[in-house]
């Protein structure tokens, strides 16, 4: 069984950017990627409110989803 994930990363993310979270989201089958335009490491600091209107999404639909598999 595959879990539901939400994929963030930083447009600015060195080492661990991007192109990663691009492969990372392709290779689930159920997963979302948001990238954040203008952020680096700290995504949840930078774009505090993009960042919790994803998560709140996130939790909220998958709760959704789950309650109608029920």
């Amino acid at each position: 069984m595959e879990l539901p994930a939400l994929v963030v990363v930083g447009q600015q993310v060195v080492i661990c950017g991007p192109r990663w979270g691009l492969e990372l989201n392709e290779l689930s089958t159920d997963s979302r990627l948001l990238v954040l335009e203008n952020s680096g490491y700290f995504g949840h600091i930078e774009e505090p409110m993009l960042f919790a209107k994803a998560v709140g999404d996130f939790v909220l639909g998958t709760a959704t989803r789950q309650e109608r598999a029920a």
